[in-house]
């Protein structure tokens, strides 16, 4: 499947103020970390702002989009959104 078909898809990113956010695949990708087992932090900057999202899923899918993606730092979050997640029941690389 492709990232972008993820039930969490679509990211709501938010600015230093809960009321700055945008929402879509844009930007280009500044980090990427595990904020518990079953989700990622991901950030981005747009139009010269940073933005935060959150995506969560089950920890294999997670496992696998966060090492496809670790990499990608300064990719457009399209080009991330398009990526094929394969996931196994258990994965090899546990973060």
């Amino acid at each position: 499947m492709r990232i972008r078909d993820l039930p969490g898809w679509m990211p709501i990113w938010y600015g230093d103020d809960l009321s700055d956010y945008l929402q879509g695949e844009m930007g280009i990708l500044t980090d990427v970390s595990k904020t518990r087992s079953n989700a990622l932090s991901l950030t981005m900057k747009h139009q010269g702002k940073e933005y935060n999202c959150w995506l969560a899923a089950d920890l294999p899918v997670i496992v696998e989009i966060f090492l496809l993606i670790e990499n990608l730092i300064g990719h457009p979050i399209t080009e991330i959104a398009d990526m094929e997640v394969y996931c196994s029941a258990s994965p090899s690389h546990p973060l």
